[in-house]
């Protein structure tokens, strides 16, 4: 085995190759020079005598990125051409050919999303960690509830003529529309002419950067169109009526966190201005995102609380003092015993 030893190597003195099959995308460079950045140049870069690259063109190119001077390099002297001309190949051929343990690799990227790390910087991107994590999962049987394997009650009328209103005020808020989609449910509600099956959804932008795009027309598995297909409130099936009386517009939980999944990553905070029942803040749960709510009705506040707490297997502490829901619920009844309802713990 050859003696191969590392040197700090001036980057403007490295050449890289004119005939490399391995092709680095814009947004690749970004990713190893974010890793670059984290976990520092860990892998250096593999040259010939005369300082042309072998193998860590992208290795280069971040660092370029970087504003890098010298960079770790391995000289491979030890190399003939054909040698050199075939490692090329062999260093990023071999590679591929690994698999992945999908168990394993589920549990490592949750323990880093437990701990708070930025796990993107681990090179799987927002779509396939959902993926991974979601059949992980679905597999072991964890966090599957009856609010998720049901549709949900939503409003009926038809919205269409208020669109251009909706328009207006959202553009005056956030910098620019990006989509409009249709929530297609499984059967028609009510209708003066034609009866309602629709309601229609309204993507917004906020900022002047990229917006999070795990989509990406299913390039991580995500195969998405703004035609949502999930049941309406007219599916005839058990529980239906208790939901109704929960809330008269509750929505499927499976259609917030598709939506969640489409444009947030894990450790995201997902706020819902106008909370009602609590879905939003099960599905944010679901994805792994952090869900924030507002409602203005401590009678729905309630509902949210306990629909969450029911989902999660987890207490809801009150902020300021850490007691639990039921607590403060069991204080707040006992100074208002006469209330017809439970008191509010929200």
């Amino acid at each position: 085995m050859p003696n191969l030893q590392i040197e700090q190597t001036p980057i403007h003195a490295l050449r890289p190759q004119d005939r490399n099959a391995r092709t680095h995308s814009k947004r690749q460079i970004r990713q190893i020079a974010d890793s670059m950045k984290r976990f520092g140049f860990t892998n250096p870069i593999l040259t010939d005598d005369n300082l042309q690259i072998i193998a860590g063109h992208g290795r280069h190119e971040a660092a370029k990125l970087l504003g890098m001077t010298t960079v770790p390099s391995i000289c491979l002297s030890h190399m003939n051409e054909t040698e050199k001309r075939a490692y090329v190949l062999a260093d990023n051929a071999i590679a591929l050919k690994a698999g992945w343990d999908r168990e394993t690799l589920a549990i490592e990227l949750q323990g880093l999303i437990d701990l708070g790390f930025e796990v993107e910087l681990t090179g799987f991107e927002p779509a396939e960690i959902d993926l991974i994590l979601g059949d992980w999962q679905e597999a072991s049987g964890e966090a599957v509830a009856p609010d998720d394997q049901c549709a949900e009650p939503s409003e009926s009328p038809i919205v269409s003529r208020l669109l251009y209103e909706v328009l207006s005020a959202g553009r005056s808020v956030y910098s620019s529309f990006i989509n409009l989609c249709v929530w297609n449910k499984d059967n028609g509600g009510m209708g003066s002419f034609y009866r309602s099956k629709h309601e229609l959804i309204l993507c917004f932008k906020a900022g002047t950067k990229s917006h999070t795009n795990n989509v990406e027309l299913g390039r991580h598995g995500r195969n998405r169109t703004n035609v949502w297909e999930y049941a309406g409130v007219n599916t005839f099936r058990a529980g239906r009526l208790d939901e109704l009386a929960m809330h008269p517009t509750v929505k499927p939980v499976a259609l917030i966190a598709d939506a969640i999944k489409d444009a947030s990553r894990r450790s995201n905070i997902v706020l819902d201005p106008f909370c009602g029942s609590g879905s939003t803040l099960i599905a944010t749960e679901k994805t792994g995102r952090h869900g924030c709510g507002i409602e203005i009705d401590p009678q729905y506040v309630d509902v949210a609380v306990r629909r969450w707490q029911g989902y999660s297997g987890k207490p809801a502490r009150l902020d300021g003092c850490n007691a639990s829901f039921e607590e403060i619920a069991e204080q707040r009844n006992s100074i208002s015993p006469n209330q017809n309802n439970a008191a509010s713990a929200g």
